[in-house]
C-alpha cells in the first residue's frame, strides 16, 4: 500500500452474492423551478474526474463479514474509473439498458469493470449545503446488473452508496445503501438473456432514489459510491454514475404555472408506498409518487405526503410541500458554437426539474425533446428551443446557431489514381477551398502547393491540410498515386523439352520498364503460379505447357510474354509374374504402354542374369521350387535416362503328392458335407455329379449311388494335384464300436472310438469298467477316444462297457451299448 493512503474498511452483514454489473446513476434531484448552483464537476460534466477521489481495492469475506479494502488512487485507473460521453454511448450488453442516465447529462461514469478478481473500486465527492438551504434533496438512478452464483450474502458482489455529514462526523444512515438481488426487499430484478460464465445474469433498470437532506445547511457532506466483486474473485461488478447539473430541493410542482389547468406535484423517488394528506393531516388526499390537483389550488396550499421506504433502503419520514403559483419558465439554448467536420457539439444547457423541452427543426440532433442535446448539423442551421411548463401554459423561446464547417474528407480524384506515362491519362486532385491549405507527399510538405487542385507528377501518398475561416482544420485521407510506363516482358528457359522424371525448368527474366517498380504474376499453363522474378518450375504429367508471364507497373501498365514447353512422359514398366510351377513352360506379361510416341527398349532379368531384350521374353522351364527375382527395366528414345525398373519376386512352386481319403459313407438322399484340403488356388471334382458345388472344397453329396471322387487341386503356377475319395452308400446310418483295443502305443488299435457309418455327429460316447465306475466321457462330435488310462494309471486287461449316441445323416438317432474287451 502507498505511504499515507486512505484505506476504507466497509463491514456490511446484509448483502448478497451475485456476478454483478452495477450501473448507478446518481442525480442531485432539484425539484424548484429555480436552478442552484452545484458544486464545480459534481456532475461530471467536464468531461472528467476533476473534484473527485477515486479509490481502488480489493473486496474480501472476513469472519462473515464483508469488507471493501480500498486506497486512494491519485486519480482514475484505466479499466476501473471511466468517463463515458453521452454522444458516444450504448447498450450495457447484459441489461440492454443505456449505459448512460436518462438525466440528459453529457457524461456519466463507468466504475469498475467486468473481469471479476476480487476488485474494488470507489468514487467520492465532498460538498456543502447552502447556510440558507435547509430544504435539500439528492437524486440519483441506478441500474445493476449481478452474476448470480450460490455463495454466501457476504461473499457475493454488491453496490453500495454511503452518505456522511463530515461536519458532524456522522453517517447518514437514511441514505446509506447496499443494492442486492437475492433478499432484497427492491423489486425490478429479471433474469438476463446473455450470461459470461455458467452462473445466470440479473438485472435492473434505471431505477430513481431521492435521499432527503434537510436539516443540514451549512453541513459538508460526503457521497461515496462503491462496487466490488465477488470474494472467490470469479464474479465481477461495476457501475455507471451520473450526476445532475440541477442542484436544489423541494417537490416538483411544488411551484407551478398559473395558466396550467392543473397541477401535478411529484415526491421523491424511491420509496416503497406514498400516502398525500392536507395541511393538517386529517384527510387522505391520494396515493402513489404524484398527485394530479384541478383545478388549480390556491397559492400557499399546504400538502402533507408519508414515505415509506423499502426494508433497510432509507427511514420513514413526512415532508410537507407549500404549493405557489410563481413557476418561471425560461428558455436557454445557450451561446452560438462552431460543429468542425461533424463533430458533436453540446447546445442548451442543464435540465430544470419538471418542465417540457422542445427543439426545432429536429434534424441533426440526439434528442430534440431534452433541454441540452448534441447537434451535428451537415449544415449551418439555426435552431429555437422552447421550454413549456407541464400543462403548457407557460412557455419561453431561446435561439442558437450552430455553424457547421466539413473539411474533413473532401479529397476526390480527377482522372485515374493509376495511369500509365504517354497513354492521354492523367490524376488531379481536388479538395474543397479554404483559407489555408497545404499539399503533402509522403508526409513532406510540398512547396508552394496551396490551391484546392494539384496534379501530381510522381508516385506517392498525397495528402491536404485544410483550414478555414471559422478555424476548423483537417488532414484528408492520404491518397495513392501510382505513375509509371509500360513495361516490356521478355524471358527465356534453360530448356523447352525435358522427360517427366525430375523434370525442372528455369526462367531467366529479362523484362525491362523506364518507370516504376515491376511484378511479376507467372503461369505454368495451369499447373501453377508464382510472383517471383525468375522462379523454376516442374510439372506432374507429361504434355505440351503454354507458360505466359505477365508484368505490372501499376494496375493500368502492364505487358505479357509467353513460351511453351514439352513434358515426355516417362515408359512406367508393370508386368504379371508371380507364380511358376516346375518343369511347366513360364512367360511372364508385359503390361507397360507403350504408347507414348517414342519407340521403348527393354531389358529383362531372371535373378539378376539377362534373358531378353524383347517385350515379351520367351517361355522358360524351371527345374526347381524356389523364389526368384524378376526384373523389367524399360526406357525410351526420347528418355533414356533414368531407367524405369519394376521387380516381382516369381514363386516356383512344386505338385503336393496325392492323397487317398479315408472313405466317407452317406446315407441315400442325405447330404453330406465333403471336406478336401486347402491347396492351390482352385479345385475340380470329378466327376461333378451328384454334388452341389463340384467347384468348392466343401461340396455336399447327395445321392443314391457310390461314387470314387477325382479332386484337382491347381496353384497360381500351374501346378496339378490329384487327390481320391471314395463315398459309399448305405440304407441307414449305424455305428460301430471295436470288440477289443490293445493301447500298448505301437499306433495300431491304440484307442477305443466308435467308428460312424453316415453319421453326422456323435453326441456322447461313455465307457465304464464293471463295477459301473466311469472310465471315459467325451461329447465331441468326432471323439478321439479312451487310451486305457484313468487318472494317470494304465488299467488292467479288462471287459469294459461302453455307451454310445450318435445323429445319423437322415436325422436318426442312434443309441447302443455293448462291451469290449481291454487286452495288455
Amino acid at each position: 500500500m502507498p505511504t499515507g493512503g486512505i484505506i476504507y474498511r466497509f463491514r456490511q452483514r446484509q448483502n448478497f452474492c451475485s456476478r454483478a454489473i452495477s450501473l448507478l446513476t446518481l442525480t442531485l434531484f432539484n425539484i424548484s423551478s429555480f436552478a442552484q448552483s452545484c458544486p464545480p464537476n459534481i456532475d461530471f460534466e467536464n468531461g472528467n474526474f476533476d473534484g473527485w477521489k477515486c479509490y481502488t481495492g480489493s473486496v474480501l469475506d472476513q469472519g462473515g463479514i464483508n469488507v471493501f479494502d480500498l486506497t486512494e488512487s491519485g486519480g482514475p485507473v484505466l479499466g476501473r474509473h471511466t468517463i463515458i460521453s453521452a454522444a458516444n454511448s450504448g447498450l450495457d450488453p447484459f441489461g440492454n439498458f443505456p449505459t448512460t442516465s436518462p438525466i440528459g447529462n453529457g457524461y456519466s461514469i463507468m466504475l469498475g469493470n467486468n473481469t471479476g478478481g476480487g476488485e474494488g473500486e470507489a468514487v467520492s465527492y465532498e460538498f456543502t449545503i447552502p447556510a440558507n438551504r435547509n430544504t435539500y434533496s439528492l437524486l440519483y438512478y441506478y441500474a445493476v446488473v449481478f452474476e448470480g452464483p450460490t455463495h454466501e450474502q457476504q461473499q457475493q458482489p454488491r453496490m453500495e452508496i454511503a452518505l456522511e455529514n463530515v461536519t458532524k462526523n456522522a453517517k447518514i444512515d437514511c441514505g446509506s445503501f447496499s443494492f442486492i438481488p437475492f433478499g432484497s426487499t427492491i423489486p425490478g430484478f429479471f433474469q438476463s438473456q446473455s450470461v459470461q460464465s455458467n452462473s445466470p445474469v440479473y438485472c435492473k433498470d434505471w431505477t430513481p432514489v431521492t435521499i432527503n437532506l434537510d436539516g443540514n445547511a451549512g453541513n459538508t457532506i460526503r457521497i461515496t459510491f462503491r462496487t466490488g466483486d465477488c470474494t472467490f474473485r470469479r464474479h465481477f461488478g461495476y457501475a455507471y454514475i451520473d450526476i445532475a447539473s440541477d442542484c436544489s430541493g423541494g417537490f416538483d410542482g411544488a411551484s407551478f404555472c398559473p395558466l396550467d389547468k392543473d397541477v401535478t406535484v411529484t415526491a421523491p423517488f424511491g420509496f416503497q408506498t406514498y400516502e398525500w394528506f392536507n395541511s393538517d393531516m386529517s384527510r387522505q388526499l391520494g396515493t402513489g409518487q404524484s398527485i394530479t390537483l384541478s383545478p388549480l389550488p390556491a397559492p400557499g396550499t399546504v400538502l402533507n405526503v408519508r414515505l415509506i421506504p423499502y426494508n433497510g433502503y432509507g427511514c420513514p419520514q413526512t415532508l410537507v410541500a407549500r404549493l405557489t403559483d410563481n413557476l418561471v419558465v425560461k428558455a436557454d439554448a445557450g451561446p452560438d458554437t462552431l460543429s468542425c467536420n461533424l463533430q458533436l457539439v453540446r447546445i442548451g444547457s442543464p435540465p430544470l426539474s419538471g418542465l417540457q423541452y422542445r427543439w426545432s427543426p429536429q434534424t441533426g440532433l440526439t434528442n430534440p425533446n431534452v433541454s441540452n442535446p448534441f447537434a451535428q448539423p451537415a449544415a449551418t442551421t439555426r435552431y429555437i428551443l422552447t421550454a413549456l411548463s407541464p400543462g403548457g401554459g407557460c412557455s419561453s423561446v431561446d435561439t442558437v446557431t450552430v455553424i457547421s464547417s466539413n473539411l474533413a474528407g473532401s479529397m476526390a480524384v480527377l482522372g485515374k489514381p493509376e495511369y500509365c506515362l504517354g497513354s492521354g491519362d492523367s490524376a488531379v486532385l481536388q479538395v474543397s477551398p479554404a483559407l489555408e491549405i497545404k499539399w503533402y507527399k509522403d508526409s513532406v510538405l510540398i512547396p508552394n502547393a496551396s490551391a484546392n487542385l494539384y496534379r501530381p507528377n510522381s508516385t506517392g501518398n498525397y495528402s491536404a491540410f485544410l483550414r478555414d475561416q471559422y478555424g476548423c482544420v483537417a488532414n484528408t485521407t492520404a491518397q495513392y498515386i501510382n505513375i509509371a510506363s509500360k513495361p516490356k516482358a521478355a524471358f527465356s528457359l534453360d530448356s523447352y523439352a525435358q522427360c517427366l522424371v525430375g523434370n525442372r525448368f528455369t526462367v531467366s527474366n529479362t523484362s525491362t520498364n523506364q518507370l516504376g517498380a515491376m511484378q511479376y504474376q507467372w503461369d505454368f499453363g495451369g499447373a501453377g503460379s508464382s510472383a517471383l522474378r525468375s522462379p523454376f518450375f516442374s510439372f506432374t504429367a507429361a504434355g505440351q505447357y503454354a507458360i505466359k508471364l505477365l508484368v505490372q507497373a501499376n494496375k493500368a501498365c502492364m505487358d505479357s510474354a509467353t513460351a511453351t514447353v514439352e513434358v515426355y512422359p516417362n515408359p512406367i514398366p508393370t508386368f504379371d509374374a508371380k507364380a511358376a510351377c516346375i518343369n511347366l513352360p513360364f512367360q511372364p506379361t508385359n503390361n507397360t504402354d507403350d504408347n507414348i510416341g517414342s519407340p521403348l527398349r527393354y531389358e529383362w532379368r531372371y535373378a539378376d542374369t539377362l534373358v531378353s531384350n524383347q517385350r515379351v521374353p520367351p517361355a522358360r522351364l524351371f527345374t526347381r521350387p524356389g523364389t526368384i527375382n524378376v526384373s523389367l527395366s524399360v526406357s525410351s528414345v526420347q528418355c533414356p535416362n533414368p531407367v524405369q525398373v519394376q521387380t516381382q519376386a516369381l514363386v516356383i512352386e512344386r505338385p503336393q503328392p496325392p492323397r487317398r481319403y479315408t472313405t466317407q459313407f452317406a446315407v441315400q438322399n442325405a447330404p453330406l458335407k465333403l471336406e478336401a484340403r486347402n491347396i492351390g488356388v482352385t479345385v475340380q471334382w470329378l466327376p461333378p455329379r451328384q454334388l452341389d458345388n463340384a467347384r468348392s472344397y466343401e461340396p455336399v453329396f447327395k445321392g443314391t449311388a457310390e461314387q470314387d471322387y477325382i479332386i484337382q487341386f491347381t496353384t497360381a503356377g500351374g501346378c496339378v494335384t490329384v487327390d481320391s475319395l471314395l463315398v459309399q452308400i448305405v440304407k441307414f446310418a449305424s455305428v460301430e464300436v471295436p470288440s477289443g483295443f490293445t493301447p500298448n502305443g505301437d499306433g495300431l488299435n491304440d484307442f477305443l472310438r466308435p467308428i460312424g457309418i453316415g453319421v453326422t455327429a456323435v453326441k456322447y460316447f461313455r465307457v465304464f469298467n464293471r463295477y459301473g465306475e466311469l472310465l471315459y466321457e467325451s461329447r465331441d462330435a468326432n471323439p478321439k477316444g479312451w487310451d486305457g488310462i484313468l487318472k494317470g494309471v494304465a488299467q488292467p486287461s479288462q471287459a469294459v462297457v461302453w455307451m454310445v449316441e450318435a445323429l445319423g445323416l437322415d436325422g436318426t438317432v442312434i443309441t447302443k451299448k455293448g462291451t469290449t474287451v481291454l487286452i495288455r
